[in-house]
């Protein structure tokens, strides 16, 4: 008999991968996009190609799929162009949306709590397609579309063995920092708010088993860990491991609020989300999944910590923002850590002038190219 095919889209990162090894040696064939070459294996059947070229999607969708899970990150109305497609050709379509999209509530978030887009008053962020707000217009592409056949998952701040948060900062801008030797930097206004960090492993093992389950078609399901931490909680469990493989303290340097202003692109993530208390309630989930456990956090941080740094992972890793840490922390960058002229004086000029400076010289130039 000929095994069903699933469709994984952009399946290589923190939740992704993951999907992909459950989905190993399972009844189904599995074709994995990716925008590199690897090799196929068993029933993993990896095909080059970016899943964001109308062309190369097209031709993917020629086949129907059991099922399709998407990891892809879409504009709008890039979304809303290619959704029908996706419903068209599979009998279960998981969009992975986020928890990020809920307003701020001093109640657990329920899949039924009011999300930013049904509340907010900011007119200068309603003009954007900000993630959270991206998320819930999808989610609403897809309600409003009138096909059936689809299941929205809402993580929030999934962790893995490639993926480490800190406040608004991936694991390249911070931990890379840490395993180097150097200060990292915390401001206490986040420190003081409740997270919830989930792990990736867990959230790939709850789709698997809502594949093909007809309780889930046409939901919502947060798929959240069951308890909330304060960002110093995580912060302390984060410096107890990095002593633990290292075998040397960690300098920490806390600040009273975090320098947004430093990095203005991140505004809005930390306005509406990481300034907020975030905690959910997975009920809907457990309950259609009796006896689903999720990992401790603390065991799977430190799993994932000693993990990233026998194989590090720099995805948010610039200059620019080692550049701005080293202002805080009094430190510098020295020659040899730099491939290029290029990247050496890019930091240099991050080190000396202040983000404000840095936006006063990029508006005169543009001024000037006017």
């Amino acid at each position: 008999m000929e095994r069903r095919t699933i469709l994984v889209l952009g399946g290589t990162g923190a939740i992704g991968a993951h999907l992909v090894d459950f989905l190993k040696g399972s009844e189904y064939s599995v074709v994995v996009t990716s925008r590199k070459d690897r090799p196929s294996t068993g029933n993993i059947n990896y095909v080059k190609g970016n899943a964001h070229d109308f062309c190369f999607l097209k031709h993917l969708l020629d086949k129907h799929y059991v099922a399709i899970v998407n990891f892809m990150t879409y504009s709008t109305d890039e979304f809303s162009k290619v959704a029908p497609m996706f419903l068209k050709a599979t009998d279960q379509y998981f969009f992975l949306s986020s928890c990020r999209t809920y307003a701020n509530s001093n109640e657990l978030l329920s899949e039924k709590s009011p999300q930013l887009l049904d509340v907010c008053k900011d007119e200068e962020y309603l003009k954007t397609d900000n993630y959270a707000l991206a998320k819930a217009r999808q989610e609403r592409v897809l309600i409003n579309n009138g096909l059936k056949g689809w299941t929205i998952v809402r993580p929030y701040l999934t962790y893995s063995e490639q993926r480490l948060q800190l406040g608004f900062f991936e694991q390249g801008a911070w931990l890379m920092r840490a395993i180097k030797g150097k200060s990292i930097v915390f401001s206490e206004d986040l420190a003081s708010k409740y997270t919830t960090l989930t792990y990736g492993k867990d959230v790939a093992r709850a789709i698997v088993l809502l594949i093909g389950n007809e309780r889930a078609i046409g939901e919502t399901f947060n798929i959240t860990y069951g308890k909330s931490i304060l960002w110093s909680d995580v912060l302390s469990i984060y410096l107890s491991e990095l002593t633990n493989i290292t075998g040397r303290r960690t300098n920490l340097k806390m600040i009273p609020k975090a320098p947004i202003e430093e990095w203005p692109t991140e505004k809005w993530t930390y306005k509406y989300d990481r300034i907020l208390n975030r905690r959910f309630s997975n009920a809907k989930l457990l309950s259609i999944l009796d006896g689903f456990e999720f990992t401790e956090l603390e065991e799977g941080l430190r799993h994932c910590i000693g993990a990233f740094y026998n194989k590090p992972f720099d995805a948010g890793f610039s200059w620019a923002t080692q550049a701005k840490f080293d202002q805080i922390t009094r430190e510098w960058s020295i020659p040899r850590e730099f491939t290029s002229k290029r990247e050496y004086l890019l930091y240099l000029k991050y080190r000396v002038l202040s983000g404000k400076a840095i936006q006063t010289l990029r508006s005169i130039k543009h001024k000037i190219q006017e």
